[in-house]
């Protein structure tokens, strides 16, 4: 029962991410849809024999229901990673350390990094890793 428990819990915060990145990129597909079917409406009018109306009904609900797909699919294939951590990201994992690296090369945002991670009172800071 706790098992299930957990799995839902990490399977509700993981689609309530992808739900919204998703939502998101249909929002973006549509807009950008409704205007590539703009110009070919204006095209269409301009060369055929085809009222305004029709023309832009036309262009715009194909523009419409292509860009919102394909900004759905796209942000969808984006949203996700093939690594190790993606899962780990929405488990509650409060009982093992989280290792953080941050590589900047400029002295300045490494000094930077280093106040900001003292502030959230880390186990240890260590400077190894690569030269920059």
């Amino acid at each position: 029962e706790l098992s299930a428990r957990a799995t839902r819990s990490v399977d509700w915060r993981l689609a309530r991410n992808l739900v919204s990145r998703i939502g998101l990129g249909a929002a973006r597909g549509i807009v950008l849809g409704a205007l590539v079917g703009l110009g070919a409406a204006i095209v269409l009018f301009a060369t055929t024999a085809l009222g305004v109306r029709e023309a832009l009904f036309a262009c715009e609900l194909v523009g419409v229901w292509f860009g919102g797909t394909l900004g759905a699919f796209v942000t969808f294939e984006r949203a996700g990673t093939l690594s190790e951590a993606w899962p780990r990201t929405f488990e509650d994992d409060l009982h093992r350390p989280v290792s953080l690296g941050v590589y900047p090369r400029d002295p300045r945002q490494r000094a930077r990094a280093r106040r900001v991670l003292h502030a959230q009172q880390p186990l240890e800071i260590s400077d190894d890793g690569p030269a920059p």
